[in-house]
């Protein structure tokens, strides 16, 4: 039981560090859409709103990110397996997840400011112009901003994702 404990603290950690950095591209859009907001703009209650309703959002995502490593793990206790495989195995998928969720969390801030509403299934209209779409978002400056955010919230995860992982291998 107590080697289960050590198993979902490893999952609950990279949850809540994935939350945060999710948390992170919230405070980001907002601060760079700061003058799309028209009589809000002092009403904090609200905006303490809608960021709640954010990370309420964010929570599902994560959540169903979870899932299935929650599942493996489960199943591995079950069995009695706790080895350095099952973690490797669980910090990848969980990494490649959480890297699609902050790319479609930085894409979202440029896509927000052009269009004045979030990613929708809309984009995937866009996706016969590959190539004009790449030129899009690596031709216009103002795109590198998220571009580089991305990648020091992947960069960041990553290490934290092998941090937890030796901390956790290092407990059996």
């Amino acid at each position: 039981m107590k080697n289960y404990l050590y198993s979902l603290r490893f999952l609950f950690s990279i949850h809540i560090a994935g939350l945060l950095l999710l948390s992170l591209f919230r405070l980001i859009l907002f601060f760079r859409g700061t003058a799309n907001l028209g009589d809000e703009s002092g009403e904090y209650l609200l905006q303490s709103e809608a960021f709640l309703r954010g990370l309420w959002f964010d929570n599902v995502v994560a959540c169903y990110i979870l899932l299935l490593p929650l599942a493996v793990a489960s199943i591995s206790a079950w069995f009695g397996y706790y080895g350095a495989r099952l973690y490797r195995g669980l910090t990848i998928f969980m990494g490649i997840m959480y890297g699609i969720t902050f790319a479609i969390s930085a894409s979202d801030i440029p896509y927000f400011e052009y269009f004045f509403k979030h990613l929708n299934a809309s984009i995937f209209n866009w996706m016969g112009y590959g190539e004009t779409t790449l030129k899009m978002m690596f031709g216009e400056p103002a795109y590198r901003w998220p571009i580089f955010f991305f990648v020091v919230a992947v960069a960041i995860f990553s290490v934290f994702l092998r941090r937890m992982r030796k901390l956790t291998v290092a407990f059996f």
